[in-house]
């Protein structure tokens, strides 16, 4: 998924990703450190320390460390489709038009 959202195009701004490992397996870190390598996408890597507290404090670690703000969630099983974060980023420009904003990826 990391690659899927290095290839995404047509947002304003930077691209910050954070990934949070919530299990024991280290190895994702390199994984997602190679599919950045060479883009303009920002990755940090955080452990939570705690094997199976789930996605709530993960969650909570990501966002303590944003550096933007706008967020967009995504669990580990989920496809990032072409145009998703410029996508996610439109619906939310819609808010303040009054217009509802909704996301297609599951959180």
């Amino acid at each position: 998924m990391v690659a899927q959202l290095v290839a995404q195009r047509g947002y304003g701004g930077g691209l910050e990703i954070l990934l949070v490992n919530n299990n024991d397996d280290p190895s994702v870190f390199a994984l997602a450190r190679e599919a950045v390598a060479g883009s303009n996408v920002e990755l940090r890597c955080f452990d939570t320390g705690y094997k199976g507290f789930g996605a709530a404090l993960a969650r909570n670690v990501g966002i303590a460390h944003a550096r933007y703000i706008v967020s967009l969630f995504l669990d580990d099983d989920v496809m990032a489709p072409p145009g998703l974060v410029s996508r996610h980023h439109g619906g939310l420009e819609t808010l303040h038009t009054g217009e509802r904003a909704e996301s297609t990826a599951r959180v």
